[in-house]
């Protein structure tokens, strides 16, 4: 009567369920664990990724203390940077250079879209990956794996806090 089923109760130790005692099957038992391990698992993942992005950031030292309502908006996607044309336009012009072959022009402007716009993603996203194409068309294998491993860093996702932990890797 009691094979492959978990009882909830005081038993006579006899594979029968005491009186009153809920029987449960073993399976949802089981699925429930596994679903809230899962959960568990979800829920420490995310504060572990907000809290490494929080500590990451420069102005960290000035979020210390304040209430949680001003830390949660510091996690808010951050408006485009105003000297986004400007980045674009130097990838544009890294890319042409690169298509010409003028490797050393084209890890200039690729550097300066990173350091002109650090927050948007996408162009930095694409200037890693250019300059990586021009820094192995050079012949430097260093700055070509540096930068990969930083384009493939932050590329795990738009803000993730693995940016922290990139400068270290690196």
């Amino acid at each position: 009567a009691g094979v492959g089923r978990g009882v909830r109760g005081l038993g006579l130790g006899f594979n029968e369920p005491a009186r009153g005692a809920e029987v449960v099957p073993r399976a949802t038992s089981r699925r429930a664990l596994v679903t809230s391990i899962a959960v568990g698992e979800a829920a420490l993942d995310l504060l572990l990724a907000c809290g490494c992005e929080l500590a990451g950031r420069p102005n960290y030292e000035q979020l210390q203390g304040e209430p949680f309502s001003v830390i949660a908006r510091s996690f808010l996607p951050e408006p485009v940077a105003e000297t986004a044309g400007v980045a674009k336009a130097a990838l544009d012009r890294g890319e042409a250079a690169l298509d010409r072959g003028e490797y050393d022009g084209a890890v200039k402007e690729f550097t300066f879209v990173l350091e002109v716009a650090p927050t948007e993603y996408k162009l930095c996203q694409r200037a890693l990956l250019k300059r990586t194409e021009a820094y192995r068309a050079v012949g430097d294998r260093e700055g070509a794996g540096r930068d990969f491993r930083q384009q493939w860093l932050w590329g795990r996702g738009l803000r993730w806090p693995g940016a922290c932990f990139g400068e270290a890797a690196l």
